[in-house]
Protein backbone atom coordinates (compact mmCIF):
# COMPACT_ATOMS: atom_id res chain seq x y z
CA UNK A 1 0.00 0.00 0.00
CA UNK A 2 1.28 3.64 -0.75
CA UNK A 3 -0.24 6.42 0.46
CA UNK A 4 1.56 9.89 -1.28
CA UNK A 5 1.13 13.75 -0.15
CA UNK A 6 3.06 16.32 -2.20
CA UNK A 7 3.48 20.03 -2.07
CA UNK A 8 4.26 21.62 -5.66
CA UNK A 9 5.44 25.38 -5.97
CA UNK A 10 5.47 27.09 -9.67
CA UNK A 11 7.42 30.59 -10.15
CA UNK A 12 6.14 32.48 -13.40
CA UNK A 13 9.94 32.73 -14.32
CA UNK A 14 9.75 29.02 -15.15
CA UNK A 15 10.89 27.27 -11.87
CA UNK A 16 9.19 24.60 -10.07
CA UNK A 17 9.73 22.57 -7.32
CA UNK A 18 8.28 19.66 -5.63
CA UNK A 19 8.44 17.78 -2.39
CA UNK A 20 6.66 14.71 -2.05
CA UNK A 21 6.35 12.38 0.81
CA UNK A 22 5.30 8.68 0.60
CA UNK A 23 4.42 5.98 3.36
CA UNK A 24 4.53 2.33 2.14
CA UNK A 25 3.43 -0.51 3.69
CA UNK A 26 4.17 -3.88 3.00
CA UNK A 27 1.90 -6.78 4.42
CA UNK A 28 1.15 -10.56 3.07
CA UNK A 29 -2.28 -11.42 3.96
CA UNK A 30 -2.55 -13.28 1.23
CA UNK A 31 0.76 -14.52 -0.23
CA UNK A 32 1.18 -17.65 -1.47
CA UNK A 33 4.44 -18.00 0.83
CA UNK A 34 4.03 -18.01 4.47
CA UNK A 35 5.74 -16.09 7.46
CA UNK A 36 7.34 -12.68 5.09
CA UNK A 37 7.68 -9.74 7.43
CA UNK A 38 5.80 -6.85 7.08
CA UNK A 39 7.33 -3.73 6.98
CA UNK A 40 6.51 0.45 7.14
CA UNK A 41 8.66 3.26 6.12
CA UNK A 42 8.47 6.77 4.91
CA UNK A 43 10.12 8.60 1.79
CA UNK A 44 10.61 11.82 0.70
CA UNK A 45 11.21 12.77 -2.85
CA UNK A 46 12.01 16.57 -3.99
CA UNK A 47 11.70 17.51 -8.06
CA UNK A 48 12.99 20.57 -9.57
CA UNK A 49 12.45 21.84 -13.06
CA UNK A 50 13.17 24.47 -15.10
CA UNK A 51 11.94 26.10 -18.38
CA UNK A 52 14.45 27.40 -20.31
CA UNK A 53 14.16 30.77 -21.99
CA UNK A 54 11.09 31.15 -25.38
CA UNK A 55 10.68 27.48 -24.28
CA UNK A 56 13.68 25.48 -26.09
CA UNK A 57 13.86 22.97 -23.33
CA UNK A 58 13.91 22.20 -19.94
CA UNK A 59 15.98 21.19 -17.20
CA UNK A 60 14.79 18.27 -14.57
CA UNK A 61 16.46 17.38 -11.37
CA UNK A 62 14.95 15.11 -8.84
CA UNK A 63 16.51 13.33 -6.01
CA UNK A 64 14.51 10.23 -4.41
CA UNK A 65 14.86 9.26 -0.64
CA UNK A 66 15.99 12.49 0.28
CA UNK A 67 16.91 11.11 3.72
CA UNK A 68 18.42 7.90 3.13
CA UNK A 69 15.49 5.73 4.25
CA UNK A 70 16.69 2.44 5.13
CA UNK A 71 14.35 -0.24 2.90
CA UNK A 72 13.29 -3.11 3.97
CA UNK A 73 11.07 -4.63 1.27
CA UNK A 74 10.54 -8.67 0.42
CA UNK A 75 10.09 -9.02 -3.30
CA UNK A 76 11.97 -12.79 -3.94
CA UNK A 77 9.65 -14.97 -4.95
CA UNK A 78 6.97 -12.31 -5.63
CA UNK A 79 5.96 -10.34 -8.90
CA UNK A 80 6.03 -6.88 -7.54
CA UNK A 81 8.17 -4.39 -8.63
CA UNK A 82 11.33 -3.42 -6.08
CA UNK A 83 11.54 -0.05 -4.72
CA UNK A 84 15.30 1.61 -4.71
CA UNK A 85 16.92 1.04 -0.98
CA UNK A 86 19.70 4.24 -1.32
CA UNK A 87 19.20 7.52 -2.15
CA UNK A 88 19.18 8.23 -6.04
CA UNK A 89 20.01 11.70 -8.07
CA UNK A 90 18.90 11.86 -11.73
CA UNK A 91 19.22 14.86 -13.67
CA UNK A 92 17.87 15.78 -17.58
CA UNK A 93 17.97 18.28 -20.20
CA UNK A 94 15.76 18.34 -22.77
CA UNK A 95 16.39 20.83 -25.72
CA UNK A 96 13.49 21.60 -28.74
CA UNK A 97 14.76 22.46 -31.75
Amino acid sequence: NQLSTSLTFSHPWGFTAKLTNRFLSQAFFFAAVSGLPNSIFDLIDFDFSYNLPRKIGTINASVSNILDTPISTTVSLLAITPLYPYRRITVSVNIRF
